[in-house]
């Protein structure tokens, strides 16, 4: 019933256009032949299309003087489809009705005259001959429905994790694989933790520089005198938390900032 249905309403795929059984009568004309030559050829194409009129046999005569590889079979290039040859032979030969014969043609091979032996009449292929394709179609388009159908689902349940922290390269390296100075490090760490303490709300004034105590331990400093930092380490908590609760970030990323964090303080 569904292939039934799907070849009633798509009957235009099934469309085979008509054909036309013809004949060619050539005289090539290309870049090598000087200009006397090329008139000629024209003078001749008139007096054979001027025999033909009279009554002359076309096979005859194409053996006689066609140029074209099909001379030996009386001009015989036997089916032609709509879009197999340049346009404009297809043109002049696709309005002959059987029997006929059209005027010197000229396309970029040289001089035509075109006979239209005989139409094939267009057709829409019959179901039978197209069930199969048809079958193999409308399978595929259910099977794909399924699918895209069962993908969506998966979709809708499955945690879908978007990282907005990919990792960094190595900070004391430079593009080209080098080691960084010390002290330029420690200077731009700094000024990278001035930026980051003042879009989290903290005080941006003063002199702010990064140094380690003997422990080891990082401190931040503002006008020689150390900062606590809890404040703003809770607020940066606060917001991996809230990212963290709109599905911004996993769980997994927020302990991980969460972690961090801690061991600044």
């Amino acid at each position: 019933k569904d292939i039934k249905k799907y070849y009633e309403g798509n009957k235009k795929e099934f469309w085979v256009p008509p054909k036309i059984h013809a004949r060619l009568i050539l005289f090539i004309i290309d870049d090598t032949l000087i200009r006397s030559q090329k008139r000629l050829k024209e003078i001749k194409a008139r007096e054979v299309l001027k025999q033909i009129a009279a009554g002359k046999d076309f096979e005859k005569l194409a053996k006689k003087y066609s140029e074209d590889i099909s001379a030996s079979s009386g001009g015989d290039i036997g089916i032609v489809e709509m879009g197999k040859m340049v346009q404009e032979f297809e043109k002049a030969l696709f309005q002959l009705k059987d029997g006929e014969v059209d005027g010197v043609v000229q396309t970029q091979y040289g001089l035509h005259i075109i006979k239209n032996v005989k139409t094939i009449s267009g057709y829409t292929r019959p179901l039978d001959e197209v069930k199969q394709q048809i079958e193999m179609r409308v399978g595929f388009e259910k099977r794909k429905k399924i699918y895209d159908d069962w993908v969506g689902d998966l979709k809708k349940t499955a945690f879908l994790e978007i990282s907005l922290f990919e990792d960094q390269p190595d900070p004391k390296k430079n593009l080209n694989g080098k080691k960084k100075p010390v002290a330029l490090s420690l200077k731009k760490k700094a000024q990278n933790k001035k930026v980051e303490e003042g879009f989290f709300g903290e005080e941006e004034s003063g002199d702010v520089n990064l140094s380690a105590d003997l422990s080891g331990k990082k401190t931040i400093k503002k006008n020689g005198k150390a900062i606590k930092g809890f404040t703003g380490l809770e607020k940066r908590l606060k917001y991996y938390k809230k990212l963290r609760d709109a599905k911004k970030i996993s769980e997994r990323e927020y302990q991980k900032k969460k972690t961090e964090l801690l061991n600044r303080l």
